[in-house]
């Protein structure tokens, strides 16, 4: 006979084991993403819901007890604990995605209920997550905001150690439109980081050592960084480095390598992503001057053109957007200009 448990996230721990869905009335309706109650040796615990399988008991993958089961689904989600299943559309429920709640227009107030739902359900992951998309899509946030934002950031940090919470610490540190910069803060926080695995960490130290926040410029140390981020595949971190071989910064040229490194950033991205345009219009220039790779003018009138789309798009994010486009339209210019060259051949 088969029986059907769950894979389940224990939200008081780290540990994920298996549960029995149910018990002798009957199977529970429990989807992925559900926040369940879990009967657990006695204790009455919760946890977030990962995989449903089914299995005999016999060979049930981590060692079975008897009266350990789900008991009851508490919510679908963790969006459920907020609003209304009339107030949700289906995008709205991905746990562990986007966690998508138009972002835009959400208040100050229902962002921070979200975060401190997810802090007291201890799903730090999701909490992280969800912090990182609200700060990508905006930048129009009061100062208490940030402040709130610090303060529960550091809290997750304090519990987990998560290299992740000390990068957005860190970059608060360097980024918060209310205070003075303090890269020296910021440092402690993004050397743990990039120490510990986190590609964005080192991406922020090479762009440190490149400016000089820290004396004289040291583009060894900004390569090295830069190296190593690449290597834990972070976007801003292969883009530096190709950078830094386009333009010989800490090392020699080699535009071929720089134009690698660009394509590796680009397939790295969400292709709709507010940093997209940047890999567009590097690669567009690449295919424009020949730099590393055949000239290819369609290709670079291609690429610059839907940097635009995307930086209209996200242009609320796009440090000086409109000298961008305008940049970008140049180079349109000038592509357009080589293929109607071409064409007269």
């Amino acid at each position: 006979m088969m029986y059907t448990y769950c894979l389940v996230d224990l939200l008081d721990s780290t540990k994920s084991s298996y549960f029995l869905s149910g018990d002798e009335h009957g199977e529970l309706p429990v989807e992925i993403r559900n926040i369940v109650a879990i009967r657990h040796q006695g204790e009455l615990l919760q946890g977030v819901v990962r995989e449903i399988v089914q299995y005999e008991k016999e060979v049930v993958p981590t060692p079975y007890v008897e009266n350990d089961r789900v008991e009851a689904v508490l919510f679908e989600s963790f969006w459920h604990m907020m609003y209304d299943d009339d107030d949700l559309e289906e995008e709205d429920v991905e746990l562990g995605d986007d966690l998508d709640m138009g972002f835009d227009v959400a208040s100050e107030e229902e962002l921070l209920s979200v975060m401190d739902q997810l802090i007291k359900y201890r799903a730090y992951d999701e909490f992280l997550t969800f912090t990182h998309n609200v700060m990508m899509e905006r930048n129009d946030f009061s100062e208490i905001f940030y402040e709130e934002i610090e303060d529960e950031l550091k809290s997750v940090y304090k519990i987990t150690n998560s290299a992740i919470a000390a990068q957005m610490i860190g970059e608060l540190y360097m980024q918060n439109p209310y205070r003075k910069r303090d890269p020296k803060k910021a440092y402690e926080f993004f050397l743990f980081a990039a120490n510990n695995g986190c590609g964005a960490a080192c991406c922020m130290l090479s762009f440190m050592y490149a400016n000089g926040e820290f004396g004289p410029e040291d583009y060894k140390k900004a390569v090295d960084y830069a190296t190593q981020g690449m290597l834990l595949e972070d976007v801003g971190a292969t883009v530096v480095l190709g950078d830094c071989y386009m333009n010989g910064t800490g090392v020699e040229v080699d535009e071929a390598l720089a134009c690698e490194l660009y394509f590796k950033a680009y397939e790295l991205l969400d292709p709709t992503g507010p940093f997209m345009p940047e890999v567009q219009m590097r690669l567009g220039k690449c295919y424009l001057d020949g730099s590393g790779i055949a000239e290819d003018p369609y290709m670079a009138f291609d690429c610059f053109s839907h940097a635009i789309g995307n930086i209209y798009t996200h242009r609320h994010l796009v440090n000086d957007a409109l000298e961008t486009i305008r940049m970008l339209r140049e180079l349109m210019e000038d592509a357009q200009g080589k293929i109607e060259e071409l064409e007269k051949l």
